[in-house]
């Protein structure tokens, strides 16, 4: 019964471990940079450029920042929409 209890318990710490590595990779790192990047803005700094690394929540935050950042100009609606729809 305690060998089980001891196998099952070492089971669960690889899991729960393996699971935070993941998270880390795919999820606090992208977001992280992000965040830098969102700081660096408010402090004026429109140099710093972000890659978006992936098509998921984060790399459409990502590359919306780039998007922001960029200078102005003016856009017909056609190209409005494009970018629109690419979020």
């Amino acid at each position: 019964m305690q060998w089980t209890i001891g196998i099952i318990a070492i089971a669960l710490i690889i899991v729960i471990s393996t699971m935070w590595g993941v998270l880390q990779r795919i999820l606090f790192q992208p977001l992280s940079r992000v965040i830098h990047h969102i700081r660096a803005i408010s402090g004026g700094d429109l140099t710093q450029s972000i890659e978006a690394e992936s098509k998921n929540e984060i790399g459409q935050l990502a590359s919306s920042l780039t998007w922001a950042r960029s200078p102005p100009r003016q856009m017909n609606r056609a190209e409005a929409l494009s970018r629109l729809a690419r979020l």
